[in-house]
């Protein structure tokens, strides 16, 4: 048996850049949505975590997680030993 936590913290920040086109010298759009974006900026924390166990009959393996977090998402997988 397998068990795991996943712990991420992320900041997004967004920035429109490139080459200005001719209008910037009359309305300057890339100040102006770089000043909007800032409002949609902030930190992120994920926490993940998993369980995941193998079973044994014969010569077939059973293999199965659970994964959670923001979403649940389980596993099952057939293995078999030639």
């Amino acid at each position: 048996m397998i068990t795991n936590f996943i712990l991420n913290h992320s900041a997004f920040e967004y920035v429109v850049s490139g080459n200005k086109g001719s209008i910037e010298e009359v309305f300057p759009v890339q100040n102006i949505i770089n000043g909007l974006l800032k409002r949609v900026a902030k930190d992120k924390t994920n926490i993940l975590g998993e369980i995941s166990g193998r079973y044994q009959i014969s010569k077939i393996y059973l293999q199965s997680s659970i994964a959670f977090g923001k979403f649940v998402n389980g596993n099952i997988g057939v293995q078999y030993q030639f």
